[in-house]
């Protein structure tokens, strides 16, 4: 142990004292001096507004008669004033007189007015100098000082006397006590009398000490017990690491093979699950020393046997399955969804003799039933079972067992969504195209709307195998009397028997006419010469006259009739855009109706 050092405490008290009451000092002769130098130009500057009052009247007078002498004289006994400078007197007819002049003072000056018998003669002005305000008050600061530092001295010596006396040598003591104290001995210490009376710091330092040093007796003493017993342990502690790291490799090996089968689960389908089972069933039945593992599955009062693995590789009897209606015991334990564990099944013989006869007829002497849960409800069972002579199931067993059916369960839900959502995907496939064709699709006649028709258009004047485009747009003739006539129920069905007609004519062909609007609807035609477009537009004409749908506001033909309006473009470098078609095709049809109606025409700038 290192010299105790009290030195450097008390230079560090000292020091701090010194820094600390110097700035008290400094802070309380800064303020002392702030009001002194405050209170002296206070009563500076009321003498000097007494002294120049009292002279102001004789200056007045003298400057009156400009007896220049006299003033001289008077500003002289001004100036005498030690605080008074730069007196200055100014006249309104020219008279300048100065006296005690300096250079430029902090203070800001003072002006009085100079008047005799009512009539003003001139300004008296003047300033104080501060520096001489200041001398005066650092003279009293400076013995403010003196007094200052002798009181910090005394206080310092009384300070150090106080510490070395209550603290230093008290430490000393303590720190002599503490050499005694020995780990390895543990010899007990006495305090001295003079800590026995003291009620402060160093007195609960002292017992402290001495709590230490009964503490340190204690702990080495139950020390040499523990090693008596830690000896006594040791061995039996060897053998339980051997057990526990063998048990550790076996729990490791199966947590493996159980992560693997976890693993094959993602990957399989209905077809290799039983390769999955039988790679995960034989090495973990071999492992656990079990006879039997086996998967069943329950349907009502069923269970069927899915999977089953024997150490023996015999072939299993009940491979059919058997009937749990009258067996009660196993019915009402699987409605708690726990595992039934059976050390020795001759345990079942009284309380559940169907569950006994047919565990004897199998040669099984203990089993553990786990069941394999799709939600809240049991789907099948895992049993695991032993010949020959009971066993108790051990937790690490029944842990893995538990595992075992809960990957179970898990590749069954698995399998089982993957034909849900493979069913449900069929369905929403099938949906989606009924709603496409259905968003495509009109209503009323059947006939595709305006959007697949404009992606028609777009893809046909885009597309390399198109040499020629026709559009036709067919309005239906005066059809807004017809409605008004003849009511819309039957103007529906008027225009369900023009769209069969326009089908019939342009269907057969591959062209496509769409509904676009109220009674208008539009084809289109690609790769058709304009000659043949226009044979298709009378026939269209002609098969809706053919109708023979009566409406007596379309004079002078008395029948429902359609308007056509065609534009014909070759489709080369130079394209023309869709929206160009359909306003050619629309203008062609407003000269079909200025033509009478029941007219087919042709765009004027068709070539």
């Amino acid at each position: 142990m290192k010299p105790f050092k009290a030195h450097p405490l008390r230079y560090k008290l000292i020091a701090i004292m010194v820094v600390v009451t110097g700035l008290l000092t400094f802070l309380n002769l800064a303020v002392q001096g702030y009001f002194d130098y405050q209170q002296d130009i206070i009563e500076v500057k009321q003498h000097a507004t007494r002294h120049i009052r009292s002279l102001t009247f004789p200056i007045s007078e003298a400057l009156w008669d400009l007896d220049l002498e006299q003033l001289q004289q008077l500003l002289f006994s001004i100036s005498e004033d030690e605080y008074i400078r730069n007196i200055r007197l100014t006249g309104i007819d020219g008279t300048l007189i100065e006296a005690n002049t300096t250079l430029d003072l902090e203070q800001a000056g003072a002006m009085f007015e100079l008047r005799y018998n009512g009539r003003y003669l001139g300004n008296l002005s003047y300033a104080l100098d501060d520096s001489v305000i200041r001398e005066h008050v650092m003279s009293k600061l400076a013995f403010g000082l003196l007094l200052n530092t002798l009181e910090v001295l005394v206080i310092l010596l009384v300070m150090v006397t106080i510490i070395s006396k209550m603290v230093t040598t008290p430490l000393l003591e303590l720190l002599n006590l503490s050499k005694n104290i020995n780990p390895e001995t543990s010899s007990k210490i006495e305090l001295p009398k003079e800590f026995e009376g003291r009620q402060d710091e160093i007195s609960y330092v002292a017992q402290a000490l001495q709590n230490m040093n009964n503490t340190s007796r204690k702990a080495i003493a139950a020390q040499r017990k523990t090693e008596r017993k830690l000896l006594h342990h040791q061995s039996q502690l060897k053998q339980s690491i051997e057990r526990q790291t063998e048990a550790y490799k076996i729990q490791s090996k199966l947590h493996r093979i159980l992560a693997d089968m976890s693993l094959n689960i993602l990957t399989c389908d209905e077809n290799n699950v039983t390769e999955v089972m039988y790679s995960a069933f034989e090495p973990i039945g071999r492992i656990l020393d079990i006879d039997r593992l086996s998967i069943l599955t329950i349907d009502g009062n069923t269970a069927t046997f899915s999977y089953a693995w024997r150490s023996d590789g015999t072939r299993n009897p009940l491979s059919g399955g058997f009937n749990t209606e009258n067996m009660p015991f196993l019915q009402r334990r699987l409605l708690s969804l726990e595992p039934i564990i059976i050390d020795n099944i001759e345990a079942l013989k009284e309380s559940a003799n169907n569950e006994y006869q047919m565990l004897k007829a199998q040669n099984v002497a203990s089993i553990a039933v786990f069941p394999l849960i799709d939600g809240k409800s049991v789907f099948g069972l895992l049993t695991a079972s032993t010949l020959c002579s009971p066993r108790i199931w051990p937790d690490t067993q029944k842990t893995i067992l538990s595992r075992l059916s809960t990957t179970v369960s898990e590749l069954h839900i698995r399998l089982k969504n993957h034909r849900e959502m493979t069913a449900l995907q069929n369905e929403l496939i099938e949906a989606n195209r009924r709603l496409h064709i259905a968003a495509e699709t009109d209503e009323l006649t059947g006939l595709p709307n305006r959007r697949p028709f404009m992606s028609e258009l777009i893809h046909s004047l885009e597309s390399l195998y198109v040499s020629t485009v026709t559009i036709m747009m067919i309005d239906v003739d005066h059809f807004k009397p017809y409605n008004d006539t003849y009511g819309h129920v039957q103007g529906d069905f008027a225009l369900r028997y023009i769209s069969q007609a326009l089908r019939q004519v342009l269907s057969p062909c591959g062209h496509l006419v769409a509904r676009i609007g109220g009674e208008e609807f539009c084809a289109l035609l690609v790769n058709v010469s304009q000659q043949e477009s226009m044979l298709l537009a009378q026939r269209m004409r002609q098969e809706v006259e053919k109708l023979n749908i009566p409406h007596s506001s379309n004079q002078p033909h008395d029948i429902v009739t359609i308007s056509v309006g065609m534009t014909y473009q070759q489709v080369d470098d130079h394209q023309t855009t869709s929206q160009t078609l359909l306003e050619q095709a629309d203008k062609a049809l407003y000269q079909a109706k200025h033509q009478g109606r029941n007219h087919v025409s042709s765009f004027e700038g068709n070539v």
